[in-house]
């Protein structure tokens, strides 16, 4: 390890520290004492995680190509995103069901940003599947819920 990256590492630790200090002082209502040590905290961390300019690398360090990622990974991230979105949608922590116009909603915008993406719509079917199901179950939810207010009447 080099001195630079070891005085990176050190001050790195030092914002951390002076973090956990600052959270502790806000806590018992040292507000000035708090906001300095919040201060420190990120002048710390700006100097641990600044870019190093060129004169600063070591000269055997390669220069970062760019396009590493290449477009199966981009579209499998655009999945893992769409697949959260829906994931969203499935009622785990929602108090409100959501509506069918919710759901349309997204998938047009999932579907507009897999376009955009480019992924092939064979890897699509089964998030297309969720979103069936999804409406399915949303429909059944509102006829119940028709049937439950009909009753009443």
């Amino acid at each position: 390890m080099t001195w630079r990256k070891a005085a990176r590492f050190v001050l790195f630790l030092a914002g951390i520290l002076t973090a956990l200090g600052a959270a502790h002082l806000f806590y018992h209502n040292y507000i000035a004492p708090g906001a300095a040590y919040l201060v420190m905290t990120a002048l710390f961390l700006w100097i641990a995680t600044r870019r190093l300019s060129k004169s600063d690398k070591p000269e055997d360090e390669p220069e970062p190509r760019p396009g590493i990622i290449d477009d199966a990974a981009l579209n499998d991230m655009a999945l893992l995103v769409a697949d959260l979105a829906v994931a969203s949608l499935r009622g785990v922590g929602r108090t409100v069901p959501p509506s069918t116009k919710e759901i349309e909603q997204l998938e047009v915008r999932t579907n507009a940003m897999l376009d955009h993406m480019g992924v092939p719509s064979s890897r699509r079917d089964e998030l297309k599947e969720e979103f069936d199901r999804l409406k399915g179950r949303v429909r059944r939810n509102e006829g119940g819920m028709a049937l439950i207010r009909s009753t009443r009447l």
